[in-house]
């Protein structure tokens, strides 16, 4: 018999705490109602990821902090994607870096979205949120 699955998870891997409020914030505004998982180290996460899909298997998108104690976001998000249990998890990474490198390699491993910090608060932030967590319903047929 399957196991039944719990409620849907967002899993943030951010160490800043006023970082980790403010999109905790902007997923209420948003109406987001999945649980939110958070975690402060790199490692820690790592860890988290490596231990299976069992413990990931409610996560339905990973906000990750490039700039983080232990293993960087970069090595999370390439763990992530080389692991067949999270390789399609949607990753946005939300960073307060300004260098292209960054973004141009965070886009080469295929995240959903590269978020400045500084535009979290952002309306068009909330709204690509709400797109992704409750989408329209599709039309019906006739």
């Amino acid at each position: 018999m399957p196991e039944e699955q719990g409620p849907a998870e967002i899993l943030v891997i951010e160490d800043n705490l006023d970082d980790q409020e403010m999109l905790l914030h902007q997923l209420k505004k948003a109406n987001v109602q999945e649980r939110v998982l958070c975690v402060e180290d790199g490692t820690d996460a790592l860890h988290l990821l490596q231990d299976g899909a069992r413990k990931l298997s409610a996560v339905c998108a990973v906000f990750l902090d490039l700039s983080l104690p232990g293993v960087n976001g970069l090595m999370l998000l390439q763990a992530i994607r080389s692991n067949v249990e999270t390789a399609l998890l949607p990753v946005f990474i939300m960073t307060g870096s300004t260098n292209p490198k960054d973004e141009a390699e965070c886009r080469r491993l295929g995240v959903s979205n590269f978020i400045p910090k500084g535009q979290i608060s952002l309306s068009s932030f909330r709204s690509t949120l709400s797109d992704i967590f409750h989408p329209p319903a599709p039309a019906s047929e006739k």
